[in-house]
């Protein structure tokens, strides 16, 4: 497996890790195609451990989007790599999707609250 998936309140957030290739982009479908058909709106896709992304990952990423409007939902991206975050740049994902320096920061986006250190 190389995706993870975990759920912070109401925002599913989706760990691949490994090269975005035809392989991890055909799971990564699968996994939120499938949470879409449970009723889930709330995605944050964290590339954070995804080192390269092939012509298939791009054309992923489109699909996914698509797919997660249509049903009235939003994906946004986090922690993007010096190389994708330039291929992404290069394809102009960047004015599509929101991209956020790190997980954190997409999940606040949400509303999600998280708790710093020191904090109640």
């Amino acid at each position: 497996m190389m995706v993870g998936v975990i759920l912070k309140k109401d925002v599913y957030v989706i760990l691949p890790r490994g090269a975005y290739d035809h392989k991890m982009a055909a799971e990564i479908e699968a996994r939120i195609y499938d949470l879409c058909r449970r009723g889930a709106t709330k995605f944050v896709l964290d590339l954070k451990r995804v080192k390269g992304i092939l012509s298939r990952g791009v054309h992923s990423l489109i699909e996914i989007y698509g797919r997660i409007r249509e049903a009235g939902g939003t994906i946004k991206l986090a922690g993007l790599q010096r190389d994708v975050k330039f291929v992404l740049e290069f394809a102009k994902l960047n004015e599509a999707f929101e991209i956020f320096p790190d997980q954190d920061g997409a999940l606040e986006s949400f509303g999600v609250r998280l708790r710093k250190p020191g904090q109640v």
